[in-house]
Formats: C-alpha cells, sequence, structure tokens
C-alpha cells in the first residue's frame, strides 16, 4: 500500500501547545484546545478564520462534542470538567470538579465517559450533566478509552501503570488486565475484527 499525503492547511492562532483534538457533527469542522486554555472551533472551508468559543483558567487536556445539546465537554489540568454553549459561545454549568487531571472523554450511550489521574473511571449522564458512576481503575491515570468495534459495551483502558484494562460498561466491573508495557500507555485502538 501507497499512501500519498499533503498539507492541505495550516490553521494558526494558537499561542501554546494543542492538547485536543474533538470532532464536529458538521464534515468539515472539527474543536481544538490549548495550553492557555483556549477551545477554537474551525471550519476547512474558511481554515484561516479560527472562531474562538471560551477560555478556560486551565491546560485542557480532552475535549468531546455532545452534538444533541451543542455543548463541548473539556478536561482540565486541574480535574474540571467545563461545559461550553457552542452556539453562544459561554461556559455553562454545571462545572465538575474531580480529584486530578482529566486526560479522556468519550460518549457512550448516554454518558460523557471521564478517564481520570487518578486513575478512576466516571460516568456523567448526559441528560442532567451529574456524575452518576465511578469505577477505580488503577492508582495511576488512565490515558484513552477505545470502545470494541461490534461490541461496543467493551471498552479498553490505556493506562500510566503500564497496563491496558478491559471493562464491560453494562455491569460497570473490570474483565480483564493486561500487562506488558514497561511504561505509561497513552493510545490503543482495537483491530477492526474486534480481536
Amino acid at each position: 500500500v501507497h499512501l500519498n499525503i499533503s498539507q492541505q492547511h495550516q490553521l494558526t492562532g494558537h499561542k501554546s501547545a494543542i492538547y485536543a483534538l474533538a470532532n464536529h457533527h458538521l464534515p468539515q469542522h472539527f474543536f481544538s484546545a490549548d495550553g492557555n486554555g483556549w477551545l477554537v472551533q474551525w471550519n476547512l472551508a474558511q481554515p484561516n478564520v479560527g472562531v474562538a468559543l471560551a477560555q478556560v483558567p486551565s491546560n485542557v487536556f480532552a475535549l468531546q462534542y455532545l452534538p444533541n445539546q451543542h455543548l463541548l465537554a473539556a478536561g482540565s489540568m486541574q480535574g474540571i470538567l467545563y461545559f461550553v454553549d457552542t452556539l453562544n459561545k459561554i461556559v455553562v454549568p454545571p462545572t465538575l470538579q474531580l480529584p486530578k487531571s482529566i486526560f479522556e472523554l468519550q460518549t457512550h450511550q448516554h454518558f460523557l465517559l471521564i478517564g481520570g489521574g487518578d486513575g478512576v473511571l466516571s460516568a456523567i449522564d448526559l441528560h442532567t450533566l451529574q456524575l452518576v458512576k465511578t469505577l477505580k481503575i488503577s492508582d495511576k491515570s488512565i490515558r484513552q478509552i477505545a470502545f470494541h468495534p461490534q461490541q461496543s459495551h467493551i471498552a479498553a483502558l490505556a493506562c500510566s501503570d503500564g497496563c491496558v484494562y478491559i471493562v464491560d460498561l453494562e455491569t460497570w466491573k473490570k474483565n480483564q488486565t493486561l500487562t506488558k508495557h514497561q511504561s505509561s500507555v497513552f493510545s490503543l485502538c482495537f483491530s477492526p475484527d474486534g480481536h
């Protein structure tokens, strides 16, 4: 297989490191977040114009767009979960304070899942924006969550203790621990066949 890769656009405007990107429900749009707390919406049809949605007082490490509510969830280094109204460009209540940094945000059914720096997997009810479940996974940070392609209730979690944990989101229990890495696992995904 031969790939031809070429740069299409260079989007500028952030003044510090970009830590997170998130998809928008419109195919030409996406979001970015940086170390100064800026949350920006981009449109590839106008790549030179980034729309600043809000600035929060912290590095933002994780983003997830909630299209039904037109909210952008942003997880910060201080462990605060912010919700930004993308239509009105304001931070809306409630904010949620977690014990440590938020490194991962993913939606599953009617929940927003949070991977925390304290090794806890948390779930926010998307209807109420309230914390409804927690599960201690590790003594170190949860860095990424990947869902099984055929069994979406099965998730793999990458953690900073060098382990990958398999979790059943229906029973809210750890099923398996895979230990192979000598240091932090920052990224993972399932193969297309789920094996």
